[in-house]
């Protein structure tokens, strides 16, 4: 039995949503502090960043990396994924990007499990490999025979 379409357009959309978020997190304002944020006239908590010598919020840092050298709000990590810092400004993108990453991944796993395991619809009659792991024929010719048609559709259509 082939993969439904509802399968392969349910890959689709995630794959979409985590390329978009991937654009949201890696490109969108991690919550980057500016001088003009703070008037310096008003009382309040914010500290002196020893960097940059700017005023920054509580919870802001400065953030090291050669592409970042700028104070972020709410600053969580550097992020070598995105390429970017994840602050206040885009932890809502990073987290959706984890659950839609995570969420293509475990799809495109069924999706592959499912070609190699099932049995296959051609006209030959071809066992899947959990009918071959029964039998006990693990060594045989018609195992590797298999085993080359299921590489040979994994490669071809995913």
């Amino acid at each position: 039995m082939p993969l439904s379409s509802a399968s392969h357009s349910l890959q689709v959309l995630l794959a979409l949503l985590h390329a978009l978020f991937y654009i949201a997190a890696a490109f969108g304002d991690p919550g980057i502090v500016v001088s003009k944020m703070h008037d310096n006239s008003t009382p309040c908590d914010w500290k002196q960043c020893e960097t940059c010598e700017i005023a920054r919020p509580f919870r802001a840092k400065h953030c090291p990396e050669p592409g970042c050298n700028r104070c972020v709000n709410r600053f969580d990590h550097f992020c070598g994924f995105i390429g970017a810092p994840v602050g206040a400004g885009n932890e809502v993108p990073f987290m959706m990007l984890c659950l839609f990453a995570f969420l293509d991944v475990f799809v495109a796993f069924l999706n592959g499990a499912w070609v190699l395991l099932a049995p296959s619809d051609s006209s030959t009659d071809v066992p899947g490999l959990l009918s071959i792991l029964r039998a006990g024929d693990i060594l045989s010719i018609a195992t590797v025979n298999v085993l080359w048609q299921r590489a040979f559709v994994v490669r071809t259509y995913f």
